[in-house]
């Protein structure tokens, strides 16, 4: 083999073997957290208010507010236990949902950031959430 290869497996191998010590690390230091008497602690919420953005034939959108829902969630960098990291929750919460008629398109690629029906629905800065979103959704 040449030393490009055999570096080229160290690396793979190390890395794998991080990603292992560093999820078996976060396991255990949930694990005592929650078997301690602080154990609520470890857990959090996050309230989340569901967007639906519906892209119209003319150009426009529809920006639906969904209800809040709170959903639980673990201070850990994985999911352990069933529940989600609460880091990532807290991001994803801002990320609209953009429907198509084959149901939710995660990806639009269509340019429709005119949102007039927005302001009777939602504060200004929540609609400027969506908007950054959907124009990194729409421009990558």
């Amino acid at each position: 083999m040449t030393s490009a290869v055999k570096m080229l497996k160290w690396v793979a191998s190390s890395l794998a073997v991080a990603g292992i010590v560093t999820y078996a690390g976060d396991y255990l230091v949930a694990a005592r957290r929650m078997s301690g008497p602080q154990a609520a602690n470890e857990l959090g919420s996050v309230s989340i208010e569901p967007t639906y953005v519906i892209p119209h034939k003319d150009g426009r959108a529809e920006i639906i507010v969904g209800d809040t829902i709170v959903q639980p969630c673990i201070h850990s960098l994985f999911p352990h236990f069933g529940y989600t990291p609460c880091w990532y929750l807290n991001r994803r919460q801002a990320k609209p949902t953009v429907m198509s008629k084959w149901g939710a398109a995660p990806r639009l690629r269509s340019a429709f950031l005119a949102f007039p029906s927005a302001k009777a629905f939602i504060g200004a800065k929540r609609r400027k959430q969506i908007l950054r979103c959907a124009q990194d959704d729409i421009f990558g």
